[in-house]
């Protein structure tokens, strides 16, 4: 027997669903996959971007932020924030939304706690997270899960499921699990959203790395490079502060490789999954 395309396949379920009853809009709505795109990676040096003013509702002013990327509804999802020395939130805070953050340079102060270089902090919605600061200033990338705003919080204890690691660069050679990851390619889920299955990961690859693809993923997948190179295809090579965002099925990965090894960052909206593009190759 012929094997049918997609094409025709469809139609067949069209005409096999009007026989039963069922119009071939309503058959669609059952049968139709998820649509997969070509080439609608977003690929960019974080450094390009212009500084702007970050005065979400309830901070002071004084922060700056460079986008990443805003979400349909114009709100922020991913950016670079800039903390001025002498920076203060003012107090504990309670948050709006999920924020996670990855401190690049400089040190932040979160209550009595200074997190550097590596620093990695995680605080839920509606939980509480203590005053912080920049006594020299810092630079962090920030990453939310809704539209961030404070409110001052009172005697209201500190969110107790936060997560804070003071040094995830160092604790990764103990932590180091893969995560189901290509081979050779070091992952560590700091956080992952039981409810969601949102994750934020750290990931390493070794010199002269290489993966299979392409591929896609059911979820939106944000990259931001830390050190070393990793390349997505053989046009664009991300570099320290070159930031990647692989809409969900949209297929990336043509020629991923890395020449120097590097470590990025990771971030998802809901379950990651590799699934590897059989269809025909792009011209990337």
């Amino acid at each position: 027997m012929k094997p049918m395309n997609r094409r025709a396949l469809l139609g067949a379920t069209a005409s096999a669903a009007a026989v039963a009853g069922f119009s071939s809009r309503e058959a669609f709505a059952v049968q139709a996959e998820p649509q997969i795109r070509m080439d609608v990676s977003v690929c960019f040096d974080s450094a390009t971007m212009l500084w702007v003013p970050f005065r979400p509702p309830g901070l002071p002013a004084g922060l700056r932020l460079r986008h990443l990327r805003r979400l349909d509804d114009g709100s922020l999802r991913s950016a670079v924030v800039n903390a001025p020395a002498g920076w203060d939130s003012g107090g504990p805070l309670k948050l709006a939304s999920r924020l996670q953050g990855y401190v690049l340079s400089g040190e932040l102060r979160l209550g009595d706690r200074p997190l550097k270089q590596n620093a990695y902090f995680n605080f839920a919605a509606g939980g509480v997270m203590p005053s912080f600061g920049a006594t020299d200033g810092a630079e962090f990338v920030l990453v939310c899960d809704g539209p961030p705003g404070f409110e001052p919080a009172g005697n209201e204890a500190t969110q107790p499921y936060a997560i804070v690691i003071d040094d995830v660069a160092a604790e990764f050679e103990t932590r180091n699990s893969n995560d189901g990851r290509p081979a050779n390619m070091g992952g560590w889920t700091l956080w992952k959203d039981p409810a969601s299955g949102a994750t934020f990961s750290f990931l390493k690859v070794p010199p002269n790395w290489t993966s299979p693809g392409p591929e896609y993923h059911p979820c939106q997948e944000e990259i931001f490079c830390l050190s070393g190179d990793i390349a997505p295809d053989r046009i664009r090579i991300l570099k320290p502060g070159w930031f990647l965002w692989n809409p969900a099925y949209g297929v990336h990965g043509f020629d991923l490789h890395s020449t120097a090894g590097g470590t990025v960052l990771e971030w998802h909206d809901g379950p990651w999954e590799k699934i590897i593009y059989k269809g025909e190759p792009s011209a990337a």
